[in-house]
């Protein structure tokens, strides 16, 4: 995988449950064979960390829009967002 920076090393897999109702999405992701550093650190991943996630989506004037907040068993906490539209 090669991302945008240039930053190769991210190679891990995560094992992923996710329960949704309506709008609302909530997550667990375990993460499993790691072969690789982490991009940010620098430092080697390890097996078995926990990523808990809360997703939301909804649709506005024929738009989809959704985000994600998330947080590692570590300091980081990751955020994003998505916009669809049907063509």
């Amino acid at each position: 995988l090669e991302f945008p920076d240039g930053l190769s090393a991210a190679d891990f897999g995560e094992v992923y449950l996710n329960f949704g109702w309506e709008w609302l999405g909530l997550g667990v992701a375990y993460t499993t064979n790691v072969a690789g550093k982490d991009p940010l650190s620098g430092t080697d991943f390890e097996d078995g960390h926990l990523y808990y996630f809360v997703s939301a989506e909804f649709e506005a004037g024929g738009v989809g829009y959704g985000a994600v907040i998330g947080k590692y068993d570590d300091p980081r906490v990751w955020v994003s967002w998505s916009k669809s539209f049907e063509l």
